[in-house]
């Protein structure tokens, strides 16, 4: 435990195994020398770091079920199922998520970079009172905290305290107080209190008057142009329909048609590259801490990671590629030839797929 950049979280990840660059020295667990980060298998070690990188459009039974699937050989399913998203979780209940999808390894060993943070004092005593518990069964638990109350911190067994990187103190808990008062530091129980000035309160009565006087204008004006704004849309969607029918290319197999077959060549191209590409470069970030984590505590090797994001995404990409050929082929007026756009369509596919393997590349390499 400590104050906010002690360097608690950076201890953790070099005990963990999760970031050894720049670091030396050995880890030992129960006097044999080994890094957390090497043990597999069922019983190893697992860290849960302070940021819960849940998949958020996955039920709970969802999330416990591909977690089971992927660590335990013989997992049944269960009739009862929680129909929660875990979007809808409370800070609680996702913490106490992200526990119970690294138990199902059964690790004797734990890693949790402040587990009660952002959590308030009810959901705080109940997640401690289940790592205490799972500490009572045998495992070993190493956690960070920034400042615990007084009954979350009876829970705890043994303390060390950082203070700008440096120890101040390694033993039990009991001891933790006595030992700081010999070294000179106190502790200021008093109380203070703070009373709202005869201003602020002024203050606030003007802003509400300021904001109703702005308010009821505003909102009549907002129901007269209401009837209008159906009526723009309508004429401005049936515009766009009838310049899409009357502006066709026309595109044939004349010499006076190469700069417009150049035209749609090249605009095609240009709008799968951008389009294949944008998309994996914008979403696929979200999921590399997701990622990292699941890898990290070896739910799975990269290789079937990989392969299973293309056998989802490559549906969507050869859908896509079908829509929008149909659809353009038939405004340019290209010849009906099947050779001819069978091999468009390839070369729009085989595009669309490099343009999604290029946004793997940013979206994975670049910093977000």
């Amino acid at each position: 435990m400590g104050p906010s950049g002690a360097g608690k979280t950076t201890l953790l990840n070099i005990l963990a195994g999760y970031l050894t660059r720049g670091a030396k020295g050995e880890i030992a667990v129960n006097g044999v020398c080994a890094c957390a980060s090497q043990s597999t298998g069922r019983g190893g070690a697992r860290y849960i770091r302070q940021h819960d990188d849940l998949r958020a459009h996955l039920t709970v039974y969802e999330a416990m079920s591909l977690a089971a699937a992927l660590k335990l050989a013989d997992f049944t399913s269960q009739e009862r199922k929680e129909k929660t998203l875990c979007r809808d979780l409370s800070g609680g209940q996702r913490r106490r998520l992200a526990v119970a999808l690294e138990l199902l390894s059964d690790p004797s060993l734990m890693f949790l970079d402040e587990p009660t943070t952002g959590l308030d004092s009810s959901a705080s005593a109940s997640l401690i009172s289940l790592l205490n518990n799972l500490a009572r069964g045998g495992r070993t638990l190493v956690a960070t905290i920034h400042q615990p109350s007084a009954l979350l911190f009876e829970k705890i067994d043994s303390v060390y305290a950082l203070a700008d990187g440096r120890t101040l103190y390694n033993g039990p808990r009991e001891y933790l107080i006595p030992a700081l008062s010999s070294a000179g530091l106190r502790y200021n129980d008093r109380t203070e209190i703070q009373t709202t000035p005869d201003e602020l309160e002024t203050a606030e009565e003007q802003h509400k008057t300021h904001v109703q006087t702005f308010w009821t204008p505003a909102a009549d004006g907002v129901g007269n142009e209401a009837g209008s704004v159906l009526g723009n849309y309508v004429y401005l969607y049936g515009s766009m329909l009838l310049v899409v029918y009357t502006g066709k290319m026309s595109v044939t197999l004349s010499s006076g048609s190469v700069l417009g077959n150049y035209v749609y060549l090249y605009g095609s191209m240009l709008l799968v590259v951008y389009t294949g590409k944008m998309s994996m470069t914008l979403s696929f970030p979200m999921e590399m801490d997701i990622l990292r984590g699941e890898y990290f505590n070896r739910w799975y090797n990269l290789g079937p990671y990989i392969f299973s994001i293309l056998a989802v995404e490559l549906p969507f990409q050869v859908i896509s590629c079908v829509s929008y050929v149909v659809l353009s082929y038939w405004l340019t007026d290209n010849p009906l030839e099947p050779t001819r756009a069978t091999l468009f369509l390839a070369t729009v596919v085989a595009t669309s797929m490099c343009a999604q393997a290029w946004g793997y590349f940013i979206g994975s390499t670049t910093p977000t």
